[in-house]
């Protein structure tokens, strides 16, 4: 018994002799615990055998010390929302007795690199979408989980409520989630979580994205107009609410050249040069982020403007020297044009001796035929004188 009473002596005198040398006793049972994916608490209970009131000092970092956080005069459990950007987290605690201060209790997680480069962009007024990279810690039953907070919301001293869903649209490929399809827009800020488990064991990354910073809406609905002298080129704006500018690229002959257009303007004009042709697309901006160009569309340069008045003039006076030079040429080679035709002075005759000496011609050479002699006879006339005595 009175060995006991001088161990308990022995202790005290101990404990007493280590607060007097500047030594204060530490945290005792000092462990981390996850709420959910967002939130943490450190919680340690006080020192044994302390002689006054202590207080206590509370420290937190992350791979990236510009998020670090400090926190004096607590009390257990400390509650953080801290977010690791990726899988790790490290928190200390430290008692504080008068003007003495012990040594810090750290206690950290680690976790292996689930996912790189994570990348979340607005798409439209109510779309958003999240792509990644898998590593080989990635778990096989990974799943993609986020809670979405208001991005300009005035600063609230009551603790922050969470709603934390599951991505309602995976994009997979091979057998892993490689995207996600969700609702937000730029009003709004995401908390992301990965979650799964790993040898038996669960991991986690989380992190931040501020939506508004990486916004990325289709190509521009566009039309272009071509008049006498310029482009009247018209365009829909993204449906997304942020201020934007407008970029039109054309080339002009062969010179490319830009055009902006700013104040949320929906239209505009672009001067022509006529003998040149043009190559046209337009894009639009904003501080989050662009739109992809459109593809190009081309116009021919213009024809002279006077042609039509040029062909007025010319043609006629081409058609009246061709006209006159044919009538010259006429005149001088009229009887070569229109040579003069015989006229037959007996046309049956004609006929006949054309049909005769077509038949000579074709049975060769003609035949002699001996002139037919001619006979001369003496004619007496004796009259009756009875026929012509007349009767009485």
């Amino acid at each position: 018994m009175c060995q006991s009473r001088d161990v308990l002596f022995l202790s005290c005198l101990f404990l007493t002799v280590l607060s007097q040398d500047g030594h204060t006793l530490l945290p005792q049972n000092v462990s981390l615990r996850w709420i959910h994916d967002f939130q943490q608490q450190l919680i340690w209970a006080p020192p044994q055998h302390s002689m006054e009131k202590c207080k206590y000092e509370g420290y937190a970092k992350l791979k990236n010390t510009e998020n670090d956080k400090e926190k004096s005069d607590m009390t257990s459990p400390w509650q953080l929302d801290f977010v690791m950007e990726g899988g790790f987290l490290e928190m200390s605690v430290k008692s504080v007795c008068g003007d003495k201060t012990s040594e810090p209790v750290v206690r950290n997680v680690t976790y292996p690199e689930l996912v790189r480069d994570l990348q979340c962009y607005v798409t439209s007024s109510t779309q958003t979408h999240c792509i990644w990279k898998n590593t080989i810690h990635t778990p096989s039953d990974m799943g993609f989980f986020y809670h979405l907070t208001t991005a300009f919301k005035k600063n609230d001293s009551s603790p922050p409520t969470y709603d934390i869903r599951e991505c309602p649209s995976y994009n997979i490929t091979g057998d892993l989630r490689t995207g996600c399809d969700l609702k937000a827009d730029v009003q709004n800020n995401m908390l992301i979580a990965f979650n799964g488990t790993l040898n038996k064991k669960p991991v986690r990354n989380t992190f931040r994205v501020v939506l508004i910073a990486d916004v990325r809406p289709p190509a521009l609905q566009w039309t272009v107009t071509k008049k006498r002298d310029s482009f009247q080129i018209s365009w829909t704006k993204p449906n997304i609410s942020m201020s934007w500018e407008y970029t039109i690229r054309y080339t002009e002959c062969t010179e490319t050249k830009t055009l902006q257009v700013k104040d949320n303007a929906t239209s505009t004009t672009l001067p022509i040069v006529s003998h040149c042709p043009y190559k046209i697309a337009i894009q639009a901006k904003s501080l989050g982020g662009e739109t992809p160009w459109t593809d190009d569309k081309d116009f021919a340069a213009d024809t002279d403007p006077n042609a039509w008045v040029y062909a007025a003039v010319i043609i006629p006076l081409l058609i009246a020297f061709l006209a006159g030079l044919a009538i010259l040429c006429c005149r001088e080679n009229w009887k070569i044009l229109f040579p003069k035709i015989p006229i037959p002075r007996d046309l049956i005759s004609g006929i006949s001796n054309n049909n005769n000496n077509n038949n000579n011609k074709s049975m060769g050479p003609p035949l002699y035929v001996p002139a037919e002699k001619e006979d001369n006879f003496n004619i007496t006339l004796v009259t009756d004188p009875q026929i012509s005595k007349p009767d009485i």
